[in-house]
């Protein structure tokens, strides 16, 4: 009687051990699953963000690419109007002081807003990145830094050369005017 009591009781214990077990593994398959997930679906949110970033930022040196072009061929149209109007250098050069300061004006305004559009998404990514794994975290920052900072020295370049360009084109058609044309309007 006492045999058959002890056998009864093993059966029981080994048949409640393995279902322990069963229910253990698959909760903690269902939390690897779960943070997996999660993981993969706040990444793909990020790279969602960064490349609009990255689409943004495109889109604004464009459009300062193209503000400087026409506003250098506005100078151009301005001062030959003006040598052959009003036939005085020191008009044309007044003239060209100030679209260049305009221009410079506009291309700093640009670029600040850039800036903050970049320091606004970029907030918003650490944002989203938090709710992440603490490695996830770290990497999302790194890879949003360094498309923070590609970016911005990008447009800083495009800033600079357009500024040069514009001087140098101003420079060149201040002398133009004055030593070429000038003399003929004046026969």
């Amino acid at each position: 009687m006492v045999e058959k009591h002890t056998k009864r009781d093993n059966v029981k214990f080994s048949s409640s051990r393995s279902s322990s077990s069963g229910n253990r593994s698959s909760s903690s398959s269902s939390s690897s699953s779960s943070s997996s997930s999660s993981s993969s679906s706040s990444s793909s949110s990020i790279r969602i963000v960064v490349v609009v970033v990255v689409v943004v930022e495109v889109v604004v040196v464009v459009v300062v690419v193209v503000v400087v072009v026409v506003v250098v061929v506005v100078i151009v149209v301005v001062v030959v109007v003006v040598v052959v109007v009003v036939e005085e250098v020191v008009v044309v050069e007044v003239v060209v002081v100030v679209v260049v300061v305009v221009v410079v004006v506009v291309v700093v305004v640009v670029v600040v807003v850039v800036i903050v559009v970049v320091a606004v998404v970029v907030v918003a990514v650490v944002v989203v990145a938090v709710v992440v794994i603490i490695l996830v975290v770290v990497v999302v920052v790194v890879v949003v830094v360094v498309v923070v900072v590609v970016v911005v020295v990008v447009v800083v370049v495009v800033v600079v050369v357009v500024v040069v360009v514009v001087v140098v084109v101003v420079v060149v058609l201040t002398d133009l005017v004055s030593f070429y044309l000038q003399p003929i309007l004046l026969r």
